[in-house]
Formats: C-alpha cells, sequence, structure tokens
C-alpha cells in the first residue's frame, strides 16, 4: 500500500458501522478526518466527501502507475499530462460494472486510463484500459443530456485489448 494511503487512514477515530447517534458522529468524524488526511498526502487535491472523492484517489493511484504528472484540480477535461505530452484523463470505481465518460474530455484529453479500485487494502488496483480516449468515446455511443456516456468496464477491457503498444499511455517501471 502507498504511503500516502497509510498516512491518510491513520486516525484517531476508529471506523465503525453507524448504528446509533454517537456511532455516526464517530463515523462520520473519520470521514471527514481522512478527507483532511488526503489533503495533506495527495498535492493539489481537495478530497471533498462527495463523488470527487474517488476522483482524488484514482488521480492519485495512477500517478505512480503510469509517466504521468497530475495537473491543478479542475483542469477542464484532463487529470494529467503524461510523459510523451498526451493530456490524460483519469476514471475509476470502486464498483464493478461501469464508469461514466464524459463529452466535455473530448478535445482536451487525447488518452484515457480507467482503473477499478480494489477494496482491499493492499491489493492491487486493477487497470481496465490505458489508450487513446478515442477509442472509448467511439464505443460509448451516445450521451446523455448531462454530457455523460456510463462505459461498461467489461466493454473497457475489450476495448484495451484492441489499443496497440504505441498508443498506450506510458507506464512507469515497478
Amino acid at each position: 500500500m502507498a504511503s500516502w494511503w497509510k498516512r491518510a487512514l491513520s486516525t484517531d477515530v476508529p471506523l465503525i458501522t453507524p448504528s446509533g447517534l454517537l456511532e455516526r458522529q464517530c463515523w462520520w468524524g473519520s470521514c471527514t478526518r481522512l478527507s483532511a488526511n488526503l489533503r495533506q498526502c495527495i498535492r493539489g487535491r481537495k478530497s471533498p466527501l462527495d463523488g470527487h472523492l474517488v476522483g482524488s484517489i484514482s488521480e492519485a493511484a495512477a500517478e505512480p502507475m503510469f509517466d504521468l504528472v497530475l495537473v491543478p484540480a479542475s483542469s477542464a477535461g484532463h487529470d494529467a499530462i503524461a510523459g510523451d505530452g498526451r493530456r490524460v484523463e483519469i476514471k475509476a470505481t470502486y464498483g464493478s460494472s461501469a464508469v461514466a465518460i464524459r463529452q466535455t474530455s473530448h478535445g482536451a484529453a487525447a488518452a484515457l486510463i480507467v482503473l477499478k479500485l480494489s477494496r482491499t487494502p493492499g491489493a492491487k488496483h486493477e487497470v481496465v484500459f490505458y489508450g487513446p480516449l478515442a477509442i472509448a468515446q467511439q464505443a460509448a455511443g451516445s450521451f446523455e443530456s448531462n454530457g455523460q456516456a456510463r462505459m461498461g468496464l467489461s466493454r473497457l477491457r475489450g476495448l484495451d485489448l484492441t489499443v496497440p503498444p504505441e498508443d498506450r499511455v506510458p507506464q512507469r517501471l515497478p
């Protein structure tokens, strides 16, 4: 497990099942402390307790796996710059079915990294897709009114098999 993750999880408030009012207050205190610790450990990421938290974790998880540098949070349409100069959008899920791909990333990002984040401490995250964003956007079909298209992880795994080595986002050596 990365050292930033161990530091982020360290807390005086134990993580417990929220069943009573006092337990809920302790649970919420653990969540807010985790968010604060993540802000300190992951440079340039806010880590609020909403959908952005998974995004911040995914970006931090992708950085040591791939040859890329994270850009400031909320940069339009991309999260990082790869070593070869391409702008990269990073998506992830803790689930097992799909991620949402944004239409607004088109033109802003050239590459896409999709991770299935592990729920098991110390286990590696699965790299579902790492290649040209255009391949995933074409396969996604029509976008919904919110500008997003849900893309199944199984479909992305299949698309990943078609990406030529020269089109992949460069990985860091272990």
